[in-house]
């Protein structure tokens, strides 16, 4: 997919790089949470990847200044509008002694007002074990990340943060905002009222001692532990909950990048679908918005798991399925030559991926997104919302819009 490369990274032989690398990110974060307004999800707090490590971007202050961290060179840079320069070489020494260092040249050039100290002020320790050229390495990890980040940003066409490194925890990621509140929170509060994914990379933490990525919702849906997941890619509980694939295991494969943007589709895929469902139910319960029209079309344990049935909404023949304990139904007619898809049968690939199957001739769709494997010129088949309450399921009779076809998972395909 491209030319980046993710080097290997040995947990113990980057920690003490990384942990000095850290504290010097978090006394770049002092300035720029001093000097800059606030943007929500408090985006004005983060560094950006640049090609040779991270960045401050321009800060607007009493004077302009730039605040590099070169791991190229192994070195932190200040520019100053005025056309003054600091190279500070990066030797494994405390954050609070950078914090000062960099504040005394600032001060020198003309910013009076001092930054708001924060976890780098107390961080007085250094190291010996410090390497350059791990830290050489750790940029290159963060360019192939980025690089990967900003192909998948490409196609989401709905809100998305800047790809960004936060200084406190120490990981580089982006958000995605479907533009959906959660009811009951205030929506003035968009930390805990704004709907959202977040795809991340860190080098490891005291949760997990390791780089590895992660994939969490926020709110997250109770289906999501129960999603298919490809091989190197697990459900983590423990700290937090979202899938994590560990960077040992990502390098393994034959094209990392091509991996990780087709896994975080697969997942924002999903994310789409529950939070349309979300809003599906919402609108059906305001009275302000019209209503749709929902129908009893069967018992909760008359289907079982990994089976089809033909059901009938008002006049709407549909066929319903229930798979990974989720409930689902599409239009009945197979759009080959009108085939009962209700009458078909769940099949498991090799894969391990799940498919309706017509019983005509075999035309294949996925149960939760209604769409055809990869490759297949069909847009798939529409789906229904559906509920599942105390006394039945029911299906809406109103469609969902359909499902985008996106780029099928390598391990999806047939």
């Amino acid at each position: 997919m491209t030319r980046q490369t993710f080097p290997e990274l040995q947990p113990d032989a980057i920690r003490a790089t990384r942990d000095a690398l850290h504290g010097y990110a978090l006394a770049m974060g002092d300035f720029i949470s001093t000097f800059r307004p606030r943007r929500k999800h408090w985006w004005q707090n983060s560094l950006r990847p640049c090609l040779d490590g991270l960045t401050t971007g321009p800060v607007y202050a009493q004077i302009d200044f730039e605040l590099e961290l070169n791991l190229r060179h192994s070195e932190l840079r200040v520019r100053v509008d005025n056309g003054a320069q600091l190279y500070e070489p990066l030797r494994g020494q405390p954050a609070r002694e950078m914090t000062i260092r960099i504040a005394h040249f600032l001060s020198e050039n003309g910013l009076t007002r001092p930054p708001n100290l924060g976890d780098a002020a107390k961080r007085i320790e250094s190291t010996t074990e410090y390497s350059a050229s791990v830290a050489n390495d750790l940029a290159s990890t963060w360019r192939a990340v980025s690089a990967a980040l900003e192909t998948f940003r490409a196609g989401i066409p709905e809100e998305t943060s800047p790809i960004q490194l936060w200084p406190h925890h120490f990981d580089l990621a982006m958000m995605w905002l479907p533009g959906e509140t959660i009811n009951g929170k205030d929506p003035a509060n968009e930390e805990t009222a704004d709907k959202q994914m977040s795809f991340g990379f860190t080098l490891g933490d005291g949760t997990i001692g390791e780089p590895y990525f992660y994939i969490t919702a926020y709110p997250q849906p109770a289906a999501f532990e129960k999603l298919k997941l490809p091989a190197g890619t697990i459900w983590h509980t423990a700290g937090f909950s979202g899938a994590v694939v560990k960077y040992g295991s990502l390098i393994m494969e034959a094209d990392p990048e091509a991996y990780l943007v087709d896994l975080w589709n697969d997942l924002l895929r999903a994310g789409r679908q529950y939070a349309e469902q979300e809003s599906l139910r919402k609108s059906a319960m305001n009275n302000n918005e019209r209503k749709l029209d929902w129908h009893r079309v069967a018992d909760i344990d008359e289907l079982p798991e990994g089976r089809v049935k033909t059901v009938t909404a008002g006049t709407l023949s549909m066929a319903l399925t229930h798979i990974d304990g989720q409930f689902t139904a599409m239009d009945n007619k197979c759009p080959h030559q009108g085939g009962p898809l209700g009458e078909g049968s769940i099949e498991i690939g090799g894969d391990g991926q799940c498919w309706l199957r017509c019983p005509w001739h075999g035309w294949d769709f996925d149960p939760k997104t209604g769409l055809p494997p990869g490759g297949h010129e069909d847009t798939g088949q529409t789906l229904y919302p559906v509920e599942v309450r105390s006394d039945g399921i029911y299906v809406a009779s109103k469609p969902k819009h359909r499902m985008q076809p996106l780029l099928p998972m390598s391990w999806q395909r047939r």
